[in-house]
Protein backbone atom coordinates (compact mmCIF):
# COMPACT_ATOMS: atom_id res chain seq x y z
CA UNK A 1 0.00 0.00 0.00
CA UNK A 2 1.47 3.20 -0.80
CA UNK A 3 0.71 6.58 1.26
CA UNK A 4 1.85 9.41 -0.51
CA UNK A 5 5.49 11.56 -0.50
CA UNK A 6 3.83 14.19 1.60
CA UNK A 7 5.90 13.69 4.59
CA UNK A 8 5.54 16.78 6.24
CA UNK A 9 1.67 16.11 6.82
CA UNK A 10 0.96 13.06 9.89
CA UNK A 11 -1.14 10.79 9.39
CA UNK A 12 -5.12 11.58 10.69
CA UNK A 13 -6.97 9.36 12.89
CA UNK A 14 -9.51 8.72 10.13
CA UNK A 15 -6.95 7.37 7.89
CA UNK A 16 -5.10 5.30 10.70
CA UNK A 17 -8.63 3.75 11.32
CA UNK A 18 -9.01 2.57 7.38
CA UNK A 19 -5.61 1.22 7.73
CA UNK A 20 -6.43 -0.71 11.00
CA UNK A 21 -9.65 -2.49 9.33
CA UNK A 22 -7.45 -3.43 6.52
CA UNK A 23 -5.32 -5.10 8.38
CA UNK A 24 -7.75 -7.39 10.18
CA UNK A 25 -6.72 -10.72 10.44
CA UNK A 26 -2.91 -10.04 9.23
CA UNK A 27 -0.11 -12.08 11.03
CA UNK A 28 2.29 -9.95 9.87
CA UNK A 29 2.58 -6.09 9.35
CA UNK A 30 5.89 -5.29 7.09
CA UNK A 31 6.32 -1.50 7.01
CA UNK A 32 9.35 -0.04 5.00
CA UNK A 33 10.59 4.18 5.29
CA UNK A 34 13.99 6.00 3.70
CA UNK A 35 14.88 8.62 7.07
CA UNK A 36 12.42 11.12 5.42
CA UNK A 37 9.24 9.38 6.62
CA UNK A 38 10.31 8.01 9.69
CA UNK A 39 8.52 10.72 11.62
CA UNK A 40 5.61 9.64 9.67
CA UNK A 41 6.49 6.17 10.39
CA UNK A 42 6.63 6.35 14.02
CA UNK A 43 2.97 7.67 14.15
CA UNK A 44 1.27 4.71 12.56
CA UNK A 45 3.29 2.04 14.04
CA UNK A 46 2.75 3.33 17.11
CA UNK A 47 -1.22 3.47 16.65
CA UNK A 48 -1.06 -0.07 15.03
CA UNK A 49 0.72 -1.91 18.61
CA UNK A 50 -2.09 -0.30 20.43
CA UNK A 51 -5.07 -1.33 18.03
CA UNK A 52 -3.70 -5.07 16.29
CA UNK A 53 -2.22 -7.91 17.78
CA UNK A 54 0.32 -8.52 14.92
CA UNK A 55 3.79 -8.28 14.83
CA UNK A 56 5.41 -5.64 13.36
CA UNK A 57 8.93 -5.86 10.76
CA UNK A 58 10.42 -2.62 9.54
CA UNK A 59 12.96 -2.26 6.78
CA UNK A 60 14.35 0.01 4.13
CA UNK A 61 17.35 2.30 4.72
CA UNK A 62 16.11 3.80 8.07
CA UNK A 63 16.18 0.65 9.29
CA UNK A 64 19.22 -0.05 8.03
CA UNK A 65 21.35 2.57 9.13
CA UNK A 66 19.52 3.23 12.34
CA UNK A 67 18.53 -0.23 13.82
CA UNK A 68 18.84 0.55 17.76
CA UNK A 69 15.87 3.25 16.80
CA UNK A 70 13.81 1.64 14.66
CA UNK A 71 13.71 -1.66 16.93
CA UNK A 72 12.35 0.26 20.20
CA UNK A 73 8.98 1.22 18.57
CA UNK A 74 8.46 -2.05 16.50
CA UNK A 75 9.39 -6.61 16.96
CA UNK A 76 11.33 -6.93 13.78
CA UNK A 77 14.16 -5.10 12.05
CA UNK A 78 15.02 -6.33 8.40
CA UNK A 79 18.74 -4.62 8.16
CA UNK A 80 19.87 -4.35 4.34
CA UNK A 81 18.72 -6.57 1.44
CA UNK A 82 15.02 -7.98 3.06
CA UNK A 83 13.68 -10.31 0.37
CA UNK A 84 15.55 -13.75 1.79
CA UNK A 85 14.81 -12.33 5.75
CA UNK A 86 11.62 -11.65 5.13
CA UNK A 87 10.21 -14.68 3.72
CA UNK A 88 11.95 -16.57 6.68
CA UNK A 89 10.34 -14.42 9.19
CA UNK A 90 7.07 -14.85 7.24
CA UNK A 91 7.35 -18.72 7.16
CA UNK A 92 8.23 -19.27 10.72
CA UNK A 93 8.25 -16.09 13.55
CA UNK A 94 9.43 -18.22 16.31
CA UNK A 95 12.48 -18.76 14.61
CA UNK A 96 15.39 -16.65 16.42
CA UNK A 97 17.97 -17.31 13.63
CA UNK A 98 17.59 -15.29 10.64
CA UNK A 99 19.99 -12.89 8.76
CA UNK A 100 19.32 -9.02 9.00
CA UNK A 101 16.83 -9.38 11.33
CA UNK A 102 17.00 -8.37 14.54
CA UNK A 103 14.29 -9.74 16.80
CA UNK A 104 12.85 -8.27 20.11
CA UNK A 105 12.97 -11.23 22.48
CA UNK A 106 11.83 -11.85 26.11
CA UNK A 107 15.78 -12.53 26.87
CA UNK A 108 16.30 -9.05 24.96
CA UNK A 109 17.12 -8.24 21.43
CA UNK A 110 18.88 -10.40 19.65
CA UNK A 111 21.14 -8.93 16.92
CA UNK A 112 21.57 -11.39 13.96
CA UNK A 113 24.72 -11.12 11.20
CA UNK A 114 24.16 -9.25 8.17
CA UNK A 115 24.05 -12.32 5.47
CA UNK A 116 25.77 -12.35 2.18
CA UNK A 117 24.47 -10.62 -0.89
CA UNK A 118 22.52 -12.53 -3.45
CA UNK A 119 24.58 -12.36 -6.65
CA UNK A 120 21.83 -13.45 -8.96
CA UNK A 121 19.24 -10.90 -9.08
CA UNK A 122 17.38 -12.68 -11.34
CA UNK A 123 16.30 -15.04 -7.85
CA UNK A 124 13.92 -12.60 -7.04
CA UNK A 125 11.47 -12.51 -9.91
CA UNK A 126 9.82 -9.84 -11.16
CA UNK A 127 7.74 -7.14 -9.22
CA UNK A 128 4.17 -8.55 -8.03
CA UNK A 129 1.20 -5.71 -9.33
CA UNK A 130 -1.65 -8.18 -8.70
CA UNK A 131 -3.78 -4.86 -8.47
CA UNK A 132 -6.41 -6.85 -6.25
CA UNK A 133 -4.04 -6.61 -3.32
CA UNK A 134 -2.69 -3.20 -3.91
CA UNK A 135 -4.05 0.08 -2.30
CA UNK A 136 -2.75 3.59 -2.24
CA UNK A 137 -3.85 6.85 -0.55
CA UNK A 138 -5.52 9.34 -2.89
CA UNK A 139 -6.87 12.61 -1.94
CA UNK A 140 -7.10 11.43 1.83
CA UNK A 141 -8.57 7.96 1.10
CA UNK A 142 -7.17 4.54 0.64
CA UNK A 143 -8.06 3.16 -2.65
CA UNK A 144 -7.62 0.24 -4.86
CA UNK A 145 -4.56 0.75 -6.95
CA UNK A 146 -5.54 0.48 -10.98
CA UNK A 147 -4.54 0.88 -13.90
CA UNK A 148 -5.82 4.85 -14.38
CA UNK A 149 -2.92 5.39 -11.56
CA UNK A 150 -0.30 5.00 -13.94
CA UNK A 151 -1.95 6.71 -16.60
CA UNK A 152 0.74 9.46 -17.72
CA UNK A 153 2.71 8.55 -15.00
CA UNK A 154 6.76 6.60 -14.89
CA UNK A 155 7.40 3.04 -14.58
CA UNK A 156 10.47 2.92 -12.08
CA UNK A 157 12.53 -0.09 -12.77
CA UNK A 158 15.69 -1.00 -10.75
CA UNK A 159 18.43 -3.38 -13.03
CA UNK A 160 20.98 -3.67 -10.84
CA UNK A 161 21.89 -2.92 -7.33
CA UNK A 162 24.99 -1.06 -6.09
CA UNK A 163 26.79 1.81 -7.37
CA UNK A 164 30.28 1.98 -9.05
CA UNK A 165 31.18 4.56 -7.24
CA UNK A 166 31.46 5.54 -3.32
CA UNK A 167 30.64 8.81 -2.73
CA UNK A 168 30.55 9.81 0.98
CA UNK A 169 26.83 11.76 0.75
CA UNK A 170 25.94 8.74 -0.88
CA UNK A 171 23.89 5.65 1.55
CA UNK A 172 26.07 3.61 -1.11
CA UNK A 173 28.94 4.90 1.16
CA UNK A 174 27.44 2.79 4.21
CA UNK A 175 26.11 0.15 2.28
CA UNK A 176 29.55 -0.78 1.43
CA UNK A 177 31.00 -0.68 4.26
CA UNK A 178 28.10 -2.81 6.18
CA UNK A 179 28.47 -5.67 3.36
CA UNK A 180 32.25 -5.89 3.18
CA UNK A 181 33.48 -9.40 2.52
CA UNK A 182 29.81 -10.29 2.04
CA UNK A 183 30.07 -10.89 -2.11
CA UNK A 184 30.20 -8.54 -4.54
CA UNK A 185 28.51 -5.33 -4.40
CA UNK A 186 27.58 -4.53 -7.70
CA UNK A 187 25.29 -6.75 -9.54
CA UNK A 188 23.37 -6.51 -12.31
CA UNK A 189 19.99 -8.66 -13.54
CA UNK A 190 19.74 -10.33 -16.25
CA UNK A 191 18.38 -8.38 -19.86
CA UNK A 192 16.34 -10.98 -20.73
CA UNK A 193 14.79 -10.70 -16.97
CA UNK A 194 14.17 -6.99 -17.09
CA UNK A 195 12.68 -7.33 -20.33
CA UNK A 196 10.29 -9.95 -19.24
CA UNK A 197 9.06 -7.65 -16.56
CA UNK A 198 8.48 -4.81 -19.04
CA UNK A 199 6.68 -6.78 -21.10
CA UNK A 200 4.55 -7.36 -17.80
CA UNK A 201 4.10 -3.81 -17.35
CA UNK A 202 2.68 -3.39 -20.75
CA UNK A 203 -0.14 -6.15 -20.29
CA UNK A 204 -1.06 -4.95 -17.00
CA UNK A 205 -0.42 -0.60 -17.86
CA UNK A 206 -1.22 -0.38 -21.07
CA UNK A 207 -0.60 3.17 -22.46
CA UNK A 208 2.47 3.76 -19.23
CA UNK A 209 4.36 7.01 -21.35
CA UNK A 210 7.72 6.48 -20.26
CA UNK A 211 10.00 4.13 -17.94
CA UNK A 212 12.60 5.51 -15.52
CA UNK A 213 15.96 2.89 -15.20
CA UNK A 214 16.44 4.03 -11.61
CA UNK A 215 19.93 2.30 -11.58
CA UNK A 216 22.31 4.78 -9.92
CA UNK A 217 24.27 4.58 -13.25
CA UNK A 218 22.96 2.37 -16.17
CA UNK A 219 25.70 3.33 -18.34
CA UNK A 220 28.08 1.66 -16.25
CA UNK A 221 26.98 -2.18 -17.33
CA UNK A 222 29.44 -3.27 -20.21
CA UNK A 223 28.65 -2.23 -23.91
CA UNK A 224 27.81 -5.65 -25.38
CA UNK A 225 24.79 -6.24 -22.22
CA UNK A 226 23.38 -2.31 -23.85
CA UNK A 227 23.58 -3.81 -27.15
CA UNK A 228 21.24 -6.89 -26.27
CA UNK A 229 18.89 -4.50 -24.41
CA UNK A 230 18.74 -2.16 -27.17
CA UNK A 231 18.01 -4.48 -29.47
CA UNK A 232 15.30 -6.20 -27.44
CA UNK A 233 14.27 -2.98 -25.67
CA UNK A 234 13.43 -1.44 -29.01
CA UNK A 235 11.60 -4.25 -30.45
CA UNK A 236 9.38 -5.70 -27.64
CA UNK A 237 8.65 -2.53 -25.21
CA UNK A 238 9.63 0.67 -27.95
CA UNK A 239 8.73 3.34 -25.00
CA UNK A 240 10.66 6.31 -24.67
CA UNK A 241 13.06 6.13 -21.57
CA UNK A 242 14.77 7.60 -18.99
CA UNK A 243 18.35 7.06 -17.00
CA UNK A 244 21.25 8.07 -15.00
CA UNK A 245 24.54 7.92 -16.02
CA UNK A 246 28.17 9.25 -14.39
CA UNK A 247 30.30 11.40 -16.35
CA UNK A 248 32.77 8.28 -16.17
CA UNK A 249 30.44 5.92 -17.71
CA UNK A 250 29.56 8.09 -20.84
CA UNK A 251 31.02 7.06 -24.27
CA UNK A 252 29.77 7.61 -27.72
CA UNK A 253 28.71 4.32 -28.40
CA UNK A 254 26.62 3.35 -25.66
CA UNK A 255 24.86 6.78 -26.23
CA UNK A 256 24.56 5.73 -29.94
CA UNK A 257 23.21 2.68 -28.84
CA UNK A 258 20.62 3.28 -26.07
CA UNK A 259 19.68 7.23 -28.02
CA UNK A 260 18.19 4.92 -31.01
CA UNK A 261 16.64 2.55 -28.75
CA UNK A 262 14.56 5.75 -26.87
CA UNK A 263 16.68 6.89 -24.80
CA UNK A 264 14.62 10.51 -23.79
CA UNK A 265 15.97 11.92 -20.96
CA UNK A 266 19.40 11.37 -19.35
CA UNK A 267 20.26 12.48 -15.90
CA UNK A 268 23.98 13.33 -15.31
CA UNK A 269 25.52 13.55 -11.59
CA UNK A 270 27.82 16.34 -11.46
CA UNK A 271 27.52 17.97 -8.30
CA UNK A 272 30.40 20.49 -8.11
CA UNK A 273 32.39 22.19 -10.11
CA UNK A 274 34.55 22.14 -7.49
CA UNK A 275 37.59 19.72 -7.96
CA UNK A 276 39.06 19.91 -4.62
CA UNK A 277 34.91 19.41 -3.14
CA UNK A 278 34.83 16.05 -5.74
CA UNK A 279 37.99 14.82 -4.94
CA UNK A 280 38.98 15.74 -1.02
CA UNK A 281 35.16 15.62 -0.01
CA UNK A 282 33.12 13.45 -1.43
CA UNK A 283 35.72 11.20 -2.47
CA UNK A 284 34.71 11.55 -6.13
CA UNK A 285 37.90 10.92 -8.53
CA UNK A 286 35.84 13.24 -11.32
CA UNK A 287 37.58 15.83 -12.31
CA UNK A 288 36.07 18.93 -13.95
CA UNK A 289 37.79 18.26 -17.08
CA UNK A 290 36.36 15.21 -17.32
CA UNK A 291 32.72 16.95 -17.12
CA UNK A 292 33.03 19.58 -19.82
CA UNK A 293 34.21 16.37 -22.17
CA UNK A 294 31.10 14.76 -21.57
CA UNK A 295 29.00 17.33 -21.67
CA UNK A 296 30.60 18.07 -25.33
CA UNK A 297 29.92 14.51 -25.79
CA UNK A 298 26.16 14.82 -24.99
CA UNK A 299 25.61 17.63 -26.60
CA UNK A 300 25.91 15.89 -30.33
CA UNK A 301 22.53 14.11 -29.16
CA UNK A 302 20.56 17.49 -28.15
CA UNK A 303 18.04 16.62 -30.57
CA UNK A 304 17.11 13.32 -29.23
CA UNK A 305 18.05 13.26 -25.61
CA UNK A 306 17.27 16.50 -22.82
CA UNK A 307 20.09 16.09 -20.35
CA UNK A 308 20.00 17.02 -16.49
CA UNK A 309 22.67 17.85 -15.21
CA UNK A 310 22.22 17.49 -11.13
CA UNK A 311 24.17 19.45 -8.59
CA UNK A 312 24.28 19.36 -4.61
CA UNK A 313 23.34 22.89 -3.53
CA UNK A 314 23.61 24.37 0.32
CA UNK A 315 27.38 22.34 1.78
CA UNK A 316 28.81 24.36 4.56
CA UNK A 317 32.21 22.61 3.23
CA UNK A 318 32.41 25.05 -0.01
CA UNK A 319 33.76 28.04 0.01
CA UNK A 320 32.70 31.18 -2.21
CA UNK A 321 35.56 29.49 -4.93
CA UNK A 322 34.04 26.55 -4.94
CA UNK A 323 30.51 27.76 -5.92
CA UNK A 324 31.83 29.99 -8.27
CA UNK A 325 34.07 26.85 -9.91
CA UNK A 326 30.39 25.31 -10.26
CA UNK A 327 28.75 28.61 -11.65
CA UNK A 328 31.89 29.11 -14.52
CA UNK A 329 31.19 25.08 -14.98
CA UNK A 330 27.62 25.68 -15.95
CA UNK A 331 28.51 28.82 -18.13
CA UNK A 332 30.75 26.46 -20.42
CA UNK A 333 28.83 23.83 -20.85
CA UNK A 334 27.13 23.55 -24.46
CA UNK A 335 23.65 24.78 -24.32
CA UNK A 336 20.40 23.75 -24.26
CA UNK A 337 20.43 21.18 -20.93
CA UNK A 338 18.31 21.52 -17.74
CA UNK A 339 20.02 21.86 -14.10
CA UNK A 340 18.48 20.09 -10.89
CA UNK A 341 19.31 21.01 -7.85
CA UNK A 342 19.33 19.30 -4.19
CA UNK A 343 20.33 20.45 -1.00
CA UNK A 344 22.85 18.37 0.90
CA UNK A 345 21.28 16.24 3.69
CA UNK A 346 23.95 14.52 6.05
CA UNK A 347 22.33 10.64 6.08
CA UNK A 348 23.54 8.88 9.23
CA UNK A 349 26.29 6.53 8.80
CA UNK A 350 27.70 7.90 5.68
CA UNK A 351 31.48 9.71 5.77
CA UNK A 352 30.26 13.13 5.41
CA UNK A 353 27.33 12.42 8.12
CA UNK A 354 30.52 11.56 10.03
CA UNK A 355 32.62 14.48 9.23
CA UNK A 356 30.26 16.97 10.26
CA UNK A 357 29.60 15.40 13.14
CA UNK A 358 33.63 15.40 13.93
CA UNK A 359 33.72 19.31 12.92
CA UNK A 360 30.34 19.90 15.05
CA UNK A 361 28.36 20.75 11.87
CA UNK A 362 25.58 18.80 13.35
CA UNK A 363 24.98 19.22 17.50
CA UNK A 364 21.71 18.29 17.34
CA UNK A 365 18.93 16.12 15.16
CA UNK A 366 17.69 19.25 12.97
CA UNK A 367 21.30 19.93 11.87
CA UNK A 368 21.19 16.83 9.75
CA UNK A 369 17.94 18.38 7.90
CA UNK A 370 17.16 14.72 7.25
CA UNK A 371 13.54 16.37 8.06
CA UNK A 372 13.55 18.64 5.52
CA UNK A 373 12.61 17.40 1.64
CA UNK A 374 16.30 17.90 -0.34
CA UNK A 375 14.14 20.57 -2.44
CA UNK A 376 13.32 22.51 0.33
CA UNK A 377 15.91 25.49 0.04
CA UNK A 378 14.29 27.74 2.85
CA UNK A 379 15.16 25.68 5.67
CA UNK A 380 18.11 24.39 4.35
CA UNK A 381 19.79 27.77 4.47
CA UNK A 382 17.81 28.80 8.01
CA UNK A 383 19.75 25.95 9.60
CA UNK A 384 22.67 25.64 7.67
CA UNK A 385 23.54 29.67 8.24
CA UNK A 386 25.73 29.48 5.57
CA UNK A 387 28.56 32.27 4.69
CA UNK A 388 27.80 31.74 0.99
CA UNK A 389 24.15 32.03 0.89
CA UNK A 390 23.66 34.11 -1.86
CA UNK A 391 25.61 32.06 -3.98
CA UNK A 392 23.84 28.53 -2.92
CA UNK A 393 20.93 30.62 -3.55
CA UNK A 394 21.81 31.34 -7.27
CA UNK A 395 22.37 28.46 -8.33
CA UNK A 396 18.87 27.37 -6.48
CA UNK A 397 17.39 30.14 -9.33
CA UNK A 398 19.06 28.97 -12.47
CA UNK A 399 17.26 25.35 -11.79
CA UNK A 400 15.43 24.28 -14.57
CA UNK A 401 16.10 24.85 -18.78
CA UNK A 402 19.69 26.63 -19.89
CA UNK A 403 19.41 27.99 -23.05
CA UNK A 404 20.88 31.04 -24.50
CA UNK A 405 18.50 33.33 -23.51
CA UNK A 406 17.87 32.38 -19.53
CA UNK A 407 19.42 29.93 -16.60
CA UNK A 408 16.18 29.02 -15.15
CA UNK A 409 14.84 32.02 -13.82
CA UNK A 410 17.59 34.69 -14.46
CA UNK A 411 18.10 35.79 -17.63
CA UNK A 412 21.41 35.15 -19.24
CA UNK A 413 22.19 38.29 -19.72
CA UNK A 414 22.12 38.94 -16.20
CA UNK A 415 24.39 35.73 -15.01
CA UNK A 416 27.41 37.33 -15.67
CA UNK A 417 26.55 40.59 -13.75
CA UNK A 418 25.17 38.41 -10.82
CA UNK A 419 28.13 36.18 -10.58
CA UNK A 420 30.40 39.62 -10.49
CA UNK A 421 32.91 39.57 -7.14
CA UNK A 422 31.53 43.29 -6.65
CA UNK A 423 27.69 41.79 -6.75
CA UNK A 424 28.19 38.97 -4.63
CA UNK A 425 29.85 41.12 -1.59
CA UNK A 426 26.47 42.73 -2.01
CA UNK A 427 23.83 40.56 -2.03
CA UNK A 428 25.80 38.16 0.91
CA UNK A 429 25.75 41.79 3.22
CA UNK A 430 22.03 42.45 2.01
CA UNK A 431 20.44 38.84 3.07
CA UNK A 432 16.68 40.31 2.76
CA UNK A 433 16.49 40.47 -1.30
CA UNK A 434 17.96 36.68 -1.50
CA UNK A 435 15.43 35.64 1.23
CA UNK A 436 12.50 37.30 -0.93
CA UNK A 437 13.83 35.92 -4.40
CA UNK A 438 13.90 32.38 -2.55
CA UNK A 439 10.91 32.90 -1.24
CA UNK A 440 9.34 33.89 -5.48
CA UNK A 441 11.23 30.98 -6.86
CA UNK A 442 10.11 28.71 -4.33
CA UNK A 443 5.86 30.46 -4.80
CA UNK A 444 6.22 30.17 -8.61
CA UNK A 445 8.06 26.50 -8.68
CA UNK A 446 5.09 24.90 -6.15
CA UNK A 447 2.46 26.43 -8.85
CA UNK A 448 4.19 25.20 -12.08
CA UNK A 449 4.41 21.60 -10.22
CA UNK A 450 0.57 21.83 -9.05
CA UNK A 451 -2.39 20.93 -11.18
CA UNK A 452 -4.05 23.20 -13.05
Amino acid sequence: MGLGLDYKKDFDIILLKKIKAMLRGTDLVGIVTMSLGWPRAKTLIKYLKKNINAPIVIGGIHATVKPEECIQEVDYVCIGEGEKAFLALSKNMNKTRIPNMWIKSSKGIIKNEIGKLTPNLDEFGIPDYDLKTHFIYEKGKIVPFRKKHLLNKLYFIHTSRGCPHSCTYCINHFLRKLYHGKSRYMRYRSISNVIRELENMKKIFPGVPEVFISDDTFFNRRLEELEVFANAYKKKINIPFSCYASPLTLSKEKLDLLSDAGLKTLQIGVQTGSDRVNHDLYKRHMLREKVLKAAELVYDYKDKIMIDYQFIITNPYETREDLLDTLNLIKKMPKPFNITTFNLTYFYGTGLYNKAVHDKIIQCEEDTVVQFHFTDIMNHLRVKKLKESYLNSMLYWISGKATKTRYGFIPAFLFPIMTSRPVISICEFLKFPVFLMNLFVVRVSEFLKSPL
